[in-house]
């Protein structure tokens, strides 16, 4: 159990969970965290917002029963949290860095940012839809910032003035990013976003198809490299 120090509505889609942690978090990682229903047995993958030396931030979206329980919670009251699962976004100095990120996806790229801005030119790319406000989050990272609202925000990306490619969202957006990466001849990084069951690797939920044979997202992920996961789409 950990203790909620703050939890706040962003818009009418995101809400900023603050919990009480004092683990070393890596960039790219993510919770289980359950609702205080405890019928509800599994618990729901957050990425990692941000961290310090005595917190983790999420950022989420109410999905279903279990994330809107979990948006009544308030600050001081325990709630059941376990990780950080997964490895991380790869660390990089001295490139530019392009961070491409749809719905919740846009939520590991605040503590990559803090974590990375320092050393390298980033510029983050924050598709979302009309009339969310959860861009103001985001404005005090160091880093370039570019915001739309509808459409797709992987027209809009010049992909090779980057080196490298990072993205988290729905996976027809990665597989665009990924598809103008070949294109530009520029490596890219994706986080996937799969329903998990325990979240290390022991239930196999939340396998996917890759190059490479079955991987878990969990375990073998969240991220990896885009080529291995639409290989099928990039003909190999």
């Amino acid at each position: 159990m950990a203790m909620i120090l703050e939890h706040r509505k962003i818009d009418h889609k995101y809400y900023l969970l603050k919990v009480e942690d004092y683990k070393d978090i890596q960039c790219g990682q993510f919770y289980m965290v359950h609702s205080p229903n405890k019928s509800h047995l599994l618990g729901r993958p957050f990425s990692v917002y941000n961290s310090g030396e005595n917190f983790v931030e999420f950022l989420y979206q109410v999905v279903g029963e279990g994330t809107k329980e979990i948006t009544e919670m308030k600050k001081g009251e325990d709630i059941r949290i376990f990780g950080p699962y997964g490895n991380s976004f790869p660390y990089f100095q001295n490139k530019k860095i392009a961070c491409i990120g749809g719905g919740v996806g846009i939520a590991p790229f605040y503590y990559y940012i803090k974590q990375m801005g320092e050393h390298n030119d980033i510029t983050l790319y924050l598709g979302l839809n009309e009339g969310s406000e959860v861009e103001r989050i985001f404005q005090d990272l160091d880093c370039n910032l570019v915001v739309q609202k509808g459409g797709f925000i992987t027209d809009g990306v010049p992909y090779t003035k980057f080196d490298i490619l990072l993205t988290c969202g729905p996976k027809v957006m990665m597989e665009k990013v990924v598809q103008g990466g070949q294109k530009a001849e520029k490596p890219v990084y994706i986080s996937m976003e799969e329903r998990m069951g325990c979240g290390f690797g022991g239930c196999l939920g939340c396998s996917i198809k890759t190059s490479r044979g079955n991987q878990r997202v969990c375990k073998d992920g969240p991220v990896f490299e885009g080529k291995d996961v639409f290989y099928e789409s990039l003909g190999n």
